[in-house]
């Protein structure tokens, strides 16, 4: 028996060889870790807190563009109870969080725990505990800035391994083209009948204004803009189904007869009062604009954060809870902001045509209850330099406050940028106080920045018409020639074109709506816009450009001027007081068909435009705002200087009291020193005088008009002080010893 052992002992090892192999391949296959490329938006959701979810997106120059679901989970909810066990999954959040840190300390181990304590933030990758075969992803930070960097990493690693990048992004909201096409045919208003005859239409650009005219001269220049807003207005269509131009012009031809004599400028305001129902930031009718603007208002004292699910704020050293405002949910007055050291705050604030009262809040220090009010300000930004490029602490800043067609040199310097800056980790282009002009040049811009073309997201359609063209060939009549003569080309083209309508080769039409293509175009770079309220047509046309089409792109400032509804102004002229009409003829209708007139593009970070340049680039270089490129080794080397606007503290708020008290301060100083000298008080009158017209041309502020009163007072007080003494003087002089007097002078002669 013994030889036989080893065989007998070999058969079962292959026994229990095979046992086994089957019921390995009986068993069900482990689960394996899915690839990132195969997690798409639909099936991936993003679980986080209320304080991670608030700073990750608002303050991530792409996170918030994503096209997925966040799941805010509350403290004690179970994560694995929810419809997220059956996603792939991102965790987001600190270790510290009460919401969502236990979750994320369970699924790390303790030298996981440590690195990121040590390292700050950390982004990885998990077998998911509750769904075999799905991603578990974890982006953890020790505090909310950390969580967002790690968040941005998870972004980014899943963005880098789709197949199809864009998905992941929301794109630009849109109605069906069938909804455009109806909406837009129920505002096209087609002239019919006569128009004004090409004699008529010619305007004289150079041709100045007289003191006043008759009524019945005011009452026909009441009639010809009426028939020009009919016949060549793209906006005519769209107010006119919400009140009656013929009653509005009715009403004006009524109130003329109370007066028998008009200035131009009264008969502007005349016109502008009965025409209050239109909102259109291009017409313009002698100086008055036919818009407003919805202005961001904030408080500049307090600072608020997320913490736990509510805003938090310190109040004399005091943390405290942020119930209501205005007896409302406090989230609609919370913008997302910076403050002077690039930090991330809240700032409380609202949109309002006009000032608005305080803001009244109710809030908890711990158990006591505490009832605040906030008056509300704003800023204005007036720059004196309109183009150029810097760096501000070691990152590049290019200016554009214009892109019009009379700065063709400058223009040209500012799309060579765009290759010059291409590659950097950040770019800021600063372009408050930037009015319009072509849309080519910023178009231009980002085709050579990003290598992509992008699309103004609207449906343009322009009304061709003999008044509109005529109009056209007026604008350019204004304009100075250029040395290539393109100028005198595009006039002659569009009286070219005036004069066919006019000989009835064509009839009166609307061009074809153009839908364009908005295709999102990768970029890498960290693109700051800075922006406030003057930015305005293709100031716009550029936020358009890259508002959810341009990856990694940050505006940051207040909401642009909202001059998008109608654009490519025409010039006319009323025919007796000369008021300049500039009447928009192209209609653009946003493929959302949300109304932005007067509201514009809305930042992603609410700052105080004066100072939004010095605080977002305090926040890169803090480490707020972050890249996807790699900062080179001595990329913010140097000394931070921020952009001096101390002036603009003083001459560009709202306030007119300070300037006011500087001129008052040199007039009461001349008049002190008069006794002295009674050219002091005419000087500082002809100061004041300057700088009230300054302020009335450069800022359309009020005190301009006190400057100049107060400037005539105090040269009419220097010229008597003058004849004062002068007669002093011929008196003492005809008293003096040896001389005649008066009386035998005249004797005398």
């Amino acid at each position: 028996m013994s030889p036989q052992l080893p065989h007998a002992w070999s058969r079962c090892a292959w026994v229990a060889a095979l046992l086994l192999l089957a019921s390995f391949l009986a068993a069900p296959a482990a689960a394996q870790q899915p690839e990132l490329d195969t997690l798409t938006p639909e099936e991936t959701l993003f679980v986080t807190d209320f304080a991670s979810a608030a700073v990750s997106r608002d303050f991530s120059p792409f996170l918030g563009d994503l096209r997925v679901e966040w799941l805010i989970l509350s403290e004690g909810e179970d994560l694995n109870s929810t419809a997220a066990a059956q996603k792939d999954l991102l965790l987001i959040g600190t270790l510290s969080s009460p919401a969502i840190g236990p979750a994320l300390r369970d699924l790390l181990s303790a030298s996981e725990i440590a690195r990121i304590e040590t390292q700050g933030w950390a982004f990885l990758e998990k077998d998911h505990p509750w769904e075999p075969g799905r991603a578990m992803l974890l982006a953890v930070g020790v505090d909310l800035l950390g969580t967002k960097s790690a968040a941005e990493t998870a972004a980014a690693a899943l963005l880098d391994a789709s197949p199809s990048r864009a998905s992941w992004f929301r794109q630009a909201r849109a109605v069906g083209q069938e909804e455009l096409r109806a909406s837009t045919e129920q505002v096209q208003q087609t002239p019919t009948g006569s128009e004004l005859t090409i004699e008529q239409l010619t305007a004289d650009p150079d041709q100045s204004r007289p003191r006043s005219v008759s009524a019945e001269e005011a009452a026909a220049d009441v009639a010809h803009l009426f028939q020009l807003l009919k016949d060549g207005w793209c906006g005519y269509g769209t107010f006119a189904a919400q009140a009656s131009f013929s009653e509005a012009r009715d009403a004006a031809l009524q109130q003329l007869a109370e007066r028998n004599r008009w200035s131009p400028d009264a008969l502007a305001a005349l016109l502008r009062e009965n025409l209050s129902f239109i909102h259109d930031c291009h017409l313009r009718i002698g100086n008055v604009p036919y818009c407003s603007h919805l202005d961001f208002w904030y408080d500049d004292t307090l600072s608020f954060w997320p913490a736990a699910d509510s805003f938090q704020f310190d109040l004399d050293g005091v943390g405290h809870q942020l119930l209501q405002v205005n007896e409302e949910a406090p989230e609609p007055f919370l913008f997302p902001s910076l403050n002077a050291a690039g930090e991330p705050i809240y700032r409380l604030g609202m949109l309002s045509y006009d000032p608005p009262p305080p803001l009244r809040l109710s809030a908890a220090a711990g158990d006591a209850p505490v009832q605040l009010e906030l008056p509300l300000t704003t800023a204005e930004y007036n720059p004196w330099k309109k183009f150029g490029d810097q760096r501000l602490g070691g990152i590049p800043v290019i200016r554009a406050r214009s892109f019009a067609d009379a700065y063709a040199d400058e223009m040209n310097d500012f799309v060579a940028t765009a290759k010059q800056y291409h590659g950097e980790p950040y770019l800021i282009l600063d372009i408050r106080g930037n009015g319009g002009g072509n849309t080519r040049w910023p178009k231009a811009w980002i085709r050579s920045f990003t290598g992509g073309t992008p699309a103004l997201k609207q449906v343009l359609t322009e009304l061709v018409s003999q008044t509109t063209m005529m109009g056209r060939a007026n604008l350019f009549a204004e304009m100075k020639p250029d040395p290539a003569g393109s100028v005198e080309a595009e006039q002659s083209r569009y009286l070219a074109l005036a004069n066919q309508l006019a000989g009835g080769a064509a009839a009166p039409h609307w061009s074809g709506l153009i839908f364009p293509d908005t295709r999102r175009i990768p970029n890498d770079t960290t693109l700051i816009v800075v922006v406030d309220r003057q930015v305005a047509s293709s100031g716009e046309g550029l936020l358009s450009y890259l508002h959810t089409q341009v990856e990694n792109v940050l505006i940051v400032g207040e909401n642009s001027l909202g001059a998008l509804t109608f654009g490519q102004v025409s010039l006319h002229q009323l025919p007796n007081s000369r008021l300049k009409a500039y009447v928009p003829i192209k209609l653009n209708l946003p493929l959302d068909l949300v109304w932005r007139e007067e509201r514009g593009f809305m930042p992603n970070l609410w700052l105080p435009p004066d100072q939004a340049l010095n605080y977002v680039a305090a926040a890169v270089r803090a480490g707020t705002i972050t890249t996807q490129v790699a900062i080179p080794e001595g990329y913010f080397a140097g000394p931070f200087n921020p952009e001096n606007v101390w002036w603009l503290r003083i001459f560009g708020r709202t306030s007119n009291l300070p300037p006011l008290l500087i001129m008052l301060t040199a007039v009461v100083v001349a008049a002190v020193r008069v006794r002295k000298e009674h050219r002091f008080p005419i000087a500082a009158g002809l100061l004041s005088i300057m700088m009230g017209l300054f302020y009335i041309l450069r800022f359309n502020q009020p005190v301009g008009y006190a400057a100049i009163l107060l400037g005539g007072g105090s040269i009419a007080f220097g010229f008597y002080w003058r004849r004062r003494l002068n007669a002093a003087a011929a008196n003492a002089f005809g008293n003096a010893p040896g001389m005649p007097s008066s009386k035998n002078r005249s004797v005398e002669n």
